[in-house]
């Protein structure tokens, strides 16, 4: 049995709650779908917390955010993120929500007062050793005692496609933010023209690592029915290394001709080489809060 056989379906679209839903394509024993009515692409089967949990500890490493050697090239994005953050916003309380080992928060620099929250033990561990201990929190920010601490700016950089139920997760970061607060959302993009030539081999539908697949509407809707305003959608090139193309193409396998090509070179200096990308296929979108969720 596979997790996914063992799961229930979803019978409405969990953003809009549309019955008109079709199934796309099965990836990973997973079916993925479309809500006819507002286009969110998700996995059809619900996964909790609970069920994710065996998957992250087996398959819990990512080398482009683990590996030290990459982390240069993880700040590029970030740098350029924390300039469009300075033009709209005064230093203050930023909260980077999946801190990893706090590599955005280093980034933002001693200007702004930094917190985090974090899964993984190891990297909650390493980014508490710089932040303190009640900076960084392991776990969701519902169970995060902030002490009646309001933010200026939360993130969620490449987080909200791995959540079970986003919108709730939206509504958590809402519950933090001050009024006219920026929330800062960092997700693949399923309607760029990269994985509308690739469908099913779009090498962001990896279930059950990413369980919805968001675009500027559906980004959008499920921002507004936590209490955002989306004021901004971006598109922010990154840096990689060329060995991650083939790991990102693997899609979390650890076999077959991609992750071979990956292993292959990662032990060349050719796969150390730098190349820019942007085919839109990564969103960024700035909303700010108008509404208690």
């Amino acid at each position: 049995m596979t997790i996914a056989s063992e799961t229930e379906l979803y019978t409405a679209c969990p953003i809009c709650g549309s019955k008109e839903l079709s199934d796309l394509y099965t990836v990973h024993d997973f079916t993925i779908s479309e809500c006819r009515k507002c286009t969110l692409v998700f996995v059809r089967e619900k996964m909790t917390s609970e069920t994710l949990g065996p998957f992250y500890e087996k398959h819990g490493y990512d080398y482009v955010y683990d590996d030290e050697k990459n982390q240069e090239n993880l700040k590029f994005y970030y740098r350029r993120l924390k300039q469009v953050l300075n033009k709209r916003q005064k230093p203050g309380k930023v909260l980077d929500i999946g801190c990893n080992r706090g590599q955005f928060l280093d980034v933002m620099g001693e200007e702004w007062e930094r917190y985090g929250t974090e899964f993984t033990k190891r990297w909650a561990d390493e980014a508490r050793a710089k932040y303190g201990e009640k900076n960084i929190h392991q776990g969701p920010l519902s169970t995060y005692d902030l002490e009646g601490k309001l933010f200026d700016v939360v993130t969620m950089l490449d987080v909200l496609d791995h959540c079970p139920q986003p919108v709730d997760d939206l509504k958590q970061v809402n519950r933090v933010l001050k009024k006219g607060g920026l929330v800062v959302v960092k997700v693949h993009n399923i309607s760029c023209l990269y994985a509308q030539i690739t469908k099913d081999q779009f090498y962001a539908i990896s279930p059950p690592g990413h369980l919805f697949y968001f675009n500027k509407a559906t980004l959008k809707e499920s921002l507004k029915q936590a209490g955002f305003k989306v004021v901004s959608n971006m598109f922010i090139g990154h840096v990689l290394d060329l060995k991650t193309v083939p790991y990102r193409l693997a899609r979390g396998a650890q076999s077959g001709f991609y992750f071979n090509a990956y292993q292959m070179l990662n032990k060349s200096p050719l796969g150390n080489m730098k190349i820019y990308k942007d085919l839109h296929d990564i969103i960024t979108v700035l909303a700010v809060k108008e509404t208690e969720a």
